[in-house]
């Protein structure tokens, strides 16, 4: 559902009457990624671990969290916008987390 919403939101920016430059569709795709996350704070409880990734472009990092409930998740894109039902990640992978499925992440 979180994927649908993000899609139908930069959908609606990108072909709405309004152009959008790159830095406002960059800044859109952040918050939206950062709404997922929230959500999963919301959804899941205390974070008991977290481990921090850098980018492989070296611009930014990207979180991994393990929650109380035992569901890990990662605001990197190949974990957001992971397709078939479960959601993984080179980061996931690196700390031994298995695949999460979808419906166990919310």
């Amino acid at each position: 559902m979180t994927e649908q919403l993000i899609n139908f939101n930069i959908r609606e920016n990108i072909t709405g009457r309004k152009r959008m430059k790159m830095s406002e569709l960059r800044q859109m795709i952040k918050e939206e990624i950062q709404n997922i996350f929230e959500f999963s704070v919301k959804a899941h409880g205390k974070r008991v671990k977290e481990w921090e990734f850098p980018s492989s472009s070296g611009t930014k990092n990207y979180t991994t969290v393990k929650w109380s409930d035992g569901v890990y998740s990662c605001n990197c894109p190949g974990w957001i916008y992971a397709k078939g039902g479960v959601r993984n990640c080179k980061h996931l992978k690196s700390i031994g987390a298995p695949p999460q499925k979808v419906s166990d992440i919310g």
